[in-house]
């Protein structure tokens, strides 16, 4: 993900929007890698199958996903303000599992 072509961290609604953007992104790299390397993806629509499927690939890669999942519901359906640590917790994550996948 390219942080020129995301928001402005101190807008709040830029802030949501990246961090729903990293998440999609975060979601489809690693039903990616779990393709690569297992030859399988998580068809559940339970997020936490896929975090244990992509933890037997690579446990690092599951927990940068995990960390893409927590903030899933308050980032593309909450009414609060996402903080900005969030938001680029939630972008590092998902650059991570795109170099990942990109490695496979």
């Amino acid at each position: 993900m390219d942080r020129a072509s995301l928001g402005d961290l101190n807008d709040p609604r830029s802030r949501k929007v990246d961090a729903a953007i990293a998440v999609l992104a975060g979601i489809a790299y690693a039903d990616a890698t779990c393709i690569a390397l297992l030859g399988e993806r998580s068809s559940s629509g339970d997020h936490s199958h896929a975090v244990q499927l992509l933890r037997q690939a690579d446990p690092q890669a599951a927990s940068d996903l995990q960390t893409l999942i927590s903030i899933k519901t308050q980032a593309q359906y909450g009414v609060a303000a996402l903080n900005s640590d969030s938001a680029t917790r939630a972008m590092r994550a998902a650059d991570r599992l795109g170099q990942r996948a990109s490695e496979v």
